[in-house]
């Protein structure tokens, strides 16, 4: 999941014996999968490197919970939080996250000339050779019984060789100073309302929208690094990119795009590409309306060959119908039993519960994935959606067993 510009340097620059975490569908990192191998070679580790957020799927990881995790393993062992997507959206701690080393990428903060920041120990910076001496790096060179002996400058500059880059730090004081001035409070809830926004507005209105897996919870619960990445069903993501960019909106996407066909996205997603808006503070609800727009007219040019009958009944009165499709699903006794059961509150659910109405969204379009394994692995990774798992569980399970009648599925259940 990492950004290639966090695990390229590592693997081909450090010498060191790269081990790479497990993640979960959402991007997330396997918390589990991260205590056995630290167990596995404990007092090899020597650093750990991870992103404060994902720019695909948003997901931000509990940082300091991470950094414990790793510090109770081995005190030793070293934390490297690459902030590059955090930094403008969130504010940084280095302090209270008890991370050794923190970095992020000026120009994402707004100032496109600005250098990139790196933030270490003060012993480290203690060293007596910088790792590129050179102008500015010395303050004088003596002679001392036929040998030179370079005198290095302070800590701050011997580490920064050559002709600093003025201008892009004076542009990145500037948009710092914006930041803050703004308030990060106010940024995060902005930011986060418009995501929230964009998500319900595509979900619910464009029929074949299709987000990334997300967190276990809601957007609406989660304060996420505010990116949508997606594509639309009958378009390849390559030609939706060709349509945001003929209509004048920013985005990153397409097969060929670095970021946007990720191994996440090719190997964990088996996806050939995806779109991915990014938002920010001086977004407005009326610029994503725009986008919406430009999908429904997308939607209407290329309608999906099946039908929506499915939610029309559910989100309707007709109880009866919708006992009808359960019941033509099979011969599953304990299927036609849990369906049964639930109908109310299923439908009462899908009206009043924006949580599994975007779980129906999601699953109403395909069911290619309808094997008992992968559709148990699905289940399973939204069953925290409630205090109540269970219910949810047979919820979705039910509301599975209708679409899949209203397609035609077949194969076992």
């Amino acid at each position: 999941m990492e950004h290639t510009s966090n695990f390229l340097p590592w693997l081909l620059k450090s010498g060191a014996t790269i081990i790479r975490i497990d993640q979960n569908l959402d991007g997330s990192i396997n918390l589990q999968d991260l205590e056995e191998k630290l167990q596995l070679h404990h007092g090899n580790v020597r650093i750990v490197a991870f992103s404060g957020a994902s720019n695909l799927t948003g997901t931000r990881p509990r940082i300091q919970e991470l950094v414990k995790i790793i510090k109770l393993s081995d005190s030793k062992t070293l934390v490297a939080v690459d902030c590059a997507q955090y930094a403008p959206h969130f504010p940084m701690n280095k302090k209270d996250w008890g991370a050794d080393f923190i970095y992020f990428s000026g120009h994402k903060l707004g100032a496109p000339n600005a250098p990139g920041v790196l933030a270490v120990p003060s012993e480290w910076l203690q060293e007596k050779i910088p790792l590129i001496p050179g102008g500015g790096t010395v303050a004088d060179i003596l002679i001392e019984d036929d040998e030179l002996k370079p005198i290095w400058a302070s800590e701050e500059a011997k580490y920064q060789p050559g002709t600093w880059p003025t201008l892009g730090i004076i542009e990145l004081a500037g948009a710092i100073e914006t930041l803050n001035s703004l308030g990060w409070e106010e940024i995060v809830n902005r930011e986060h309302e418009l995501l929230v926004y964009a998500f319900k507005k595509f979900l619910l209105e464009i029929q074949g929208f299709r987000p990334l897996p997300v967190p276990s919870q809601s957007y609406e619960k989660m304060y996420l690094t505010p990116v949508l990445s997606f594509n639309l069903d009958g378009y390849t993501a390559d030609e939706l990119s060709t349509h945001l960019a003929e209509n004048d909106i920013q985005h990153r996407g397409g097969s060929n795009d670095p970021i946007c066909n990720h191994e996440y996205v090719r190997n964990v997603l088996n996806l050939n590409g995806i779109v991915r808006l990014s938002f920010c503070y001086h977004n407005t609800p009326e610029e994503i309306d725009r986008i919406g727009n430009l999908l429904a007219r997308l939607r209407l040019e290329r309608p999906l060959t099946h039908n929506d009958d499915v939610l029309k009944i559910i989100l309707g009165q007709d109880t009866k119908k919708l006992e009808e499709l359960y019941i033509q699903r099979g011969k599953d006794n304990e299927v036609e039993e849990l369906c049964s059961r639930n109908l109310t509150h299923l439908e009462k659910d899908l009206k009043e519960n924006l949580a599994l109405r975007e779980l129906y969204c999601r699953f109403r379009d395909d069911f290619s994935f309808g094997e008992l394994s992968q559709l148990n692995r699905r289940l399973e990774q939204i069953k925290n959606l409630s205090e109540k798992p269970a219910t949810w569980r047979m919820y979705l399970t039910g509301l599975i067993a209708c679409v899949m009648a209203s397609r035609g599925s077949e194969g076992s259940y």
